[in-house]
């Protein structure tokens, strides 16, 4: 999906511009293994904002294309989701698959 159209979709749920900003980094950032919800905050200019960012996230209306999952606490701590808990680790465990990471008590460990 291009990021224009995205973003369109974004404005008709009617999202705040600091949601959106949450939202559209997290799919800018897609690749990546891991984000963190302080990355985020500092990223989009709202160094402080950790939580704002979470309630972002549980508001996200296409998590399939906008893979909020892969945000977790700076301590590592997976941290929780709109889905629960338990479908962020499953989630996690196999975007992390291969990529030398393991979760262990709800964090995440690098192996390698």
């Amino acid at each position: 999906m291009k990021r224009s159209t995205l973003l369109r979709m974004l404005k008709r749920e009617g999202l705040s511009r600091f949601e959106i900003a949450v939202l559209l980094y997290v799919y800018d950032n897609k690749d990546k293994d891991l984000i963190t919800y302080k990355e985020i905050a500092e990223a989009i200019g709202h160094s402080r904002a950790y939580r704002a960012v979470g309630n972002a996230l549980h508001r996200n209306p296409f998590p399939e294309v906008i893979p909020c999952y892969k945000v977790i606490r700076s301590d590592m701590h997976i941290g929780s989701y709109v889905n629960g808990r338990d479908s962020k680790r499953i989630l996690l465990q196999r975007s992390l698959n291969g990529k030398g990471y393991k979760i262990i008590n709800d964090r995440v460990i690098k192996i390698s």
